[in-house]
């Protein structure tokens, strides 16, 4: 009976479906470069233009599709920063408060500054906290 018993669970391994390789449904390709960003069981995913394996960039409740990146890939880091501080914050949607929290981490390295601002010692966190605070939130 042992030797039955192993025969079928070898079996069973053998015929088992594969969950590795190019299973899956691969959708909304979004690309930046050499990087190509998509949706697949509910997240993003990123993986490089030759091929290899993805990486998973999302991974809460909310579902996550039709990535879009931007021409010099900040964009889709932004939504997906504000996507995870709302995680944190124990929800599957992003509030306002979320993109303010997450706003100047991601935008700081934008803004150039004049040298009047430099010289009145104005930062990157100040310009942003201001068009933060002037944007109406919906």
């Amino acid at each position: 009976m042992p030797v039955v018993l192993s025969l079928v669970l070898l079996l069973a391994a053998v015929a088992e479906p594969s969950t590795s390789g190019s299973v899956g449904y691969y959708r909304f390709p979004a690309i930046h470069g050499d990087t190509i960003v998509f949706g697949a069981e509910g997240d993003l995913w990123q993986v490089s233009r030759s091929g290899g394996v993805a990486a998973r960039l999302t991974s809460h409740p909310a579902d996550e599709a039709y990535p879009a990146i931007s021409p010099d890939g900040a964009t889709l880091a932004f939504s997906e920063a504000s996507r995870a501080v709302a995680f944190l914050h124990g929800r599957g949607y992003v509030v306002p408060e979320d993109v303010k929290e997450i706003a100047k981490d991601v935008l700081r390295h934008r803004v150039l500054l004049t040298y009047e601002a430099e010289a009145e010692n104005v930062t990157s966190d100040t310009v942003v906290e201001r068009i933060l605070e002037r944007v109406e939130v919906p």
